[in-house]
């Protein structure tokens, strides 16, 4: 059975290259989520570190504090959080929202002071975000937790909030250690209400299991959360790279794909830059949320109907066709600016 990691950092700023981590903490538990051990660290400011003032206002660090000379430095700092994390390998390293900051905000800081940066998805170790889990249950399993509103009356899913609403009681928020119990109380609530999300989204962390599911000429059920409300599509693989990527490219299953593998190439340029977009790149090694077939008529009673499985025929008997979809998705994205900084 899997033993999960959950962690959460405090930083000086939302900048994940010039900003640092002042605080990290984990909780180790075991695959019912039952506590087995934890940590908590904070470190004195590197020298080089502005700090943003709104970030000190919310974390609660006062100046004083970035200073201290009782606390490790950053380098100590780092050499425990990765020898603490290799004592807990192999495990599912999980956080909330944590893919678009604390995970690559760790991966610089193990960078910097010269450890292993890819700790999370390395020898037998993989990673979940734990926030797209809470936003495929808002409607996928309604009534598993209750959500906040917005100040426009959209739902909300931060971690601050939620929490509370569900039985958690958050006086400590933005302190990591107070944030990592939050996470675990929220994951348990999950395991219990919605436990075909979270053990189909534990059994595919590793990158390799959801490549397998992948597999081209099959639909899958792709659900998404962005700002302006879930997505929840009928997709289908239509590179060729097999397990050995870190990126699928799908179709969806919804344009008429029959009509348009006769058009020329100036047509479908338009058609891939539409929106939503026909043509995505997911990246494996995230854990996007993706069911089959039939585990999306078990779950939640959805299935892709004979429209779009004819659609999904079409593609998977035109390798030509996918390949060309292919080029002009990667032709039509912008290319990446010259670094203006080394790694």
């Amino acid at each position: 059975m899997s033993r999960f990691v959950f962690y959460d950092t405090e930083t000086t700023g939302l900048n994940r290259d010039f900003d640092q981590i002042l605080q990290f903490a984990a909780i180790l538990t075991d695959g019912d989520l039952n506590e087995l051990a934890r940590v908590n660290v904070r470190c004195q400011r590197l020298s080089w570190v502005v700090p943003s003032p709104m970030a000190l206002v919310v974390t609660g660090v006062t100046p004083d504090m970035l200073n201290d000379p009782s606390l490790p430095t950053h380098y100590e700092m780092m050499t425990k959080i990765n020898r603490q994390l290799q004592e807990w390998s192999p495990a599912i390293f999980i956080g909330y929202n944590s893919m678009r900051f604390d995970e690559p905000l760790l991966q610089r800081a193990l960078w910097q002071t010269l450890h292993p940066p890819y700790l999370t998805v390395t020898n037998g170790n993989s990673r979940l975000d734990l926030l797209p889990l809470v936003q495929a249950a808002s409607h996928l399993a309604e009534g598993a937790l209750t959500y906040p509103q917005t100040d426009l009356g959209n739902t909300g899913f931060k971690l601050d909030r939620l929490a509370p609403l569900n039985g958690f009681s958050h006086e400590r928020a933005h302190d990591a250690l107070a944030d990592v119990e939050a996470t675990i109380h929220i994951a348990r609530l999950l395991s219990k209400r919605a436990p075909a999300l979270w053990k189909t989204a534990v059994s595919r962390s590793p990158k390799q299991e959801t490549a397998r599911l992948l597999t081209t000429g099959t639909p899958v059920l792709v659900v998404e959360h962005f700002r302006s409300g879930p997505s929840v599509w009928w997709g289908q693989r239509i590179d060729r790279d097999g397990t050995s990527s870190s990126r699928a490219v799908l179709a969806r299953l919804e344009p008429n794909w029959e009509e348009l593998a006769s058009e020329i190439d100036e047509t479908l340029i338009d058609v891939v830059a539409s929106s939503p977009k026909p043509v995505r790149s997911l990246a494996l090694n995230k854990a996007p949320i993706i069911f089959s077939v039939d585990e999306a008529l078990n779950f939640w009673g959805l299935e892709p109907g004979d429209a779009l499985l004819s659609s999904g025929t079409l593609i998977r008997n035109n390798p030509d066709f996918c390949e060309r979809l292919i080029s002009i998705q990667t032709s039509s994205q912008e290319p990446w600016p010259e670094p203006q900084h080394l790694e």
